[in-house]
């Protein structure tokens, strides 16, 4: 049992009652989305493996956690995440089209073509149509026969990985993905129940506990969303599971005790679409067009997405502030 002090039930509070904009969900978020860039750079294997293990699937399983998933019709939340997911995804596709075209060496129109048939590839634009169909597919279903769903899309994940049958845009991998958000959505009470006591011993433990088997899964099998190898699934499993352990529960700690240095990661976290979508495209620019030392690059990179956050906010208003991954 639980056993909350003073602190404690303060912070459930804070929980409960700012449950999409709570600090620790930006964090955890930040981080992850930091990783996702570092483990794109050349760095050593093992930390990229381990990296790799959990940071694509860390971002379907934080949205099941915190979605609402019972509030308004299937209609409405759908016409929400149009607006939240596809209307952004297509401005950033036109700006990655536009520059990396040439980088490439592809004319625009047949560069063109080559998306729509194939999709985004290794550009990590390839999450966003899988993630509005992941949580499409898990607002329709009935939770009562959650397990159900959720072992059946994971057997047909499994046959899509084994026979390595890739669809376009990446596609293949929708099975796998829904698969982990109908989960989540069916424990998200209990889970929500676990976070909201903040026991610095306990939330430790559970960092320390995610790290270690993630680590070392990570070594030996290593998972990549975009092309749905996710063979063997326990290990790969065991890897996401201590992989977004370890990051919540970390998460949690630091917004506990380390306010400033929070308020930073958590930026970060509430700026994920923007990084994702176009942190490699402004790379790959750099790299191609003007070749840059490795801090340089990166601090142009993040003056670049700055400014693409404030045009944003501009254009949108509030609705650009809104939670979207």
């Amino acid at each position: 049992m639980c056993v909350l002090h003073r602190k404690d039930i303060e912070y459930r509070d804070y929980f409960v009652q700012n449950k999409r904009h709570i600090l620790w969900t930006d964090v955890s978020k930040g981080i992850v989305i930091t990783l996702m860039v570092i483990g794109h750079t050349s760095i050593p294997g093992w930390l990229s493996n381990w990296i790799w293990s959990f940071h694509m699937p860390f971002f379907f399983i934080i949205s099941a956690l915190f979605t609402s998933w019972d509030k308004g019709t299937i209609y409405s939340f759908i016409i929400r995440k149009v607006k939240l997911l596809l209307i952004p995804f297509v401005v950033y596709s036109i700006i990655n089209w536009g520059i990396l075209a040439p980088i490439l060496g592809f004319t625009y129109p047949d560069y063109a073509v080559h998306i729509l048939r194939t999709g985004w590839g290794g550009i990590a634009l390839w999450f966003i149509p899988v993630f509005f169909i992941s949580l499409t597919i898990c607002r329709c279903i009935n939770i009562k026969y959650a397990y159900l769903v959720s072992a059946i899309l994971l057997f047909v994940s499994l046959i899509l990985s084994h026979s390595n049958f890739n669809l376009p845009w990446a596609m293949s991998v929708t099975p796998f993905a829904t698969s982990l958000m109908v989960f989540i959505r069916k424990f998200q009470r209990e889970i929500k129940h676990f976070l909201s006591c903040p026991n610095t011993k306990m939330l430790t433990i559970a960092a320390l506990g995610g790290a270690i088997p993630s680590l070392i899964v990570s070594q030996y099998f290593r998972l990549d969303m975009c092309s749905n190898h996710i063979i063997p699934i326990i290990p790969i499993l065991i890897g996401i599971v201590g992989g977004c352990s370890t990051v919540i529960t970390s998460s949690i700690l630091l917004a506990n005790h380390f306010a400033r240095v929070s308020k930073f990661i958590g930026s970060i976290g509430r700026n994920t679409y923007e990084i994702m979508a176009l942190s490699q495209v402004i790379i790959m620019s750099i790299n191609y067009y003007y070749p840059l030392p490795a801090i340089a690059k990166y601090m142009l990179m993040i003056v670049a997405l700055i400014a693409v956050v404030k045009l944003r906010h501009i254009i949108e208003g509030k609705f650009a502030k809104q939670e979207v991954i």
